[in-house]
């Protein structure tokens, strides 16, 4: 009787522990989850994102996304912060709790976001306008993160730099003037007159074309002087933007005007060429 009540506790023993399910390994994803949010405690924010953005790209979830957000967030990339807490509001339809608080965050984050606002004037569309590679609408005020940003507009490229939250970064672009091409039938010359014209009434005829163009290449000159003085004081700005962020703002004004003033003469210029060009084929 002993060994067979020795015997049914082993068997009833082997049952229970066969029937209960081993814990599943944590994968790659849910190591790199935990590491983030083991950095993330320990202050250590830009190792944080790298961990949660690793732990999205191996198996993706929005409370990873949710985590990421707020680690965004935290590191000044306000508008990345954004998007993915609009996304979460938007499709996590399995836990309506975590959208609604993801929607609520979006909500007060919304007023906190540095925009980009792009005028451009000039007889040139905007064409393809673009933001750090992507692409950029123009027709309103774009989110922006803090920091710097290479941006292209009408073919130009420029470069803004967010410094505070709520500010509203402007861009102002001058379209250049397109010249048109030659068509062949303009290349071949049509004389004036059968009466060959003696040289010094030919200099006489083209003095004033002669005279525009001079002054068009002048302004020309000037305002690519101009041009190279802006880029270099905006690599000095970005440079301050690290240590005196107020200041390289500051610059950022003074650069921007002293492009706009450059593209401005090189416009003038560049029409005063062609008037000149006109008047001489007259």
């Amino acid at each position: 009787m002993r060994i067979s009540a020795v015997a049914v506790v082993v068997v009833s023993t082997l049952g229970a522990v066969a029937s209960t399910p081993a814990s599943a390994a944590p994968g790659p994803a849910d190591e790199a989850f935990e590491r983030g949010r083991a950095l993330m405690a320990a202050g250590k924010i830009d190792e944080a994102c790298g961990a949660f953005a690793d732990s999205l790209r191996l198996d993706f979830q929005y409370g990873t996304l949710f985590n990421l957000a707020q680690c965004d967030e935290r590191r000044g990339k306000l508008a990345t912060a954004f998007d993915e807490l609009r996304r979460i509001a938007r499709e996590d339809t399995k836990n309506p709790a975590r959208a609604d608080r993801a929607r609520e965050l979006a909500a007060a984050l919304e007023p906190r976001l540095p925009r980009l606002h792009v005028t451009i004037t000039g007889p040139a569309g905007p064409g393809r306008a673009t933001i750090d590679g992507s692409p950029l609408d123009i027709t309103q005020s774009s989110p922006l993160d803090l920091g710097s940003h290479d941006v292209v507009v009408a073919g130009m490229p420029r470069t803004v730099v967010a410094t505070r939250e709520g500010e509203i970064v402007e861009l102002a672009i001058t379209a250049p003037i397109q010249l048109p091409l030659a068509t062949p039938s303009e290349t071949v010359a049509t004389p004036r007159s059968s009466v060959a014209e003696s040289p010094r009434t030919a200099v006489h005829r083209h003095t004033p074309a002669l005279i525009t163009i001079g002054g068009g290449v002048a302004v020309t000159a000037v305002g690519l002087v101009l041009g190279a003085v802006a880029w270099k004081r905006w690599d000095d700005a970005k440079n301050l933007a690290t240590t005196d962020p107020m200041a390289a703002n500051r610059d950022v004004s003074d650069v921007r005007a002293l492009g706009n003033t450059s593209t401005v003469f090189v416009a003038i210029g560049a029409v005063a060429i062609a008037v000149g060009v006109y008047l001489w084929r007259r």
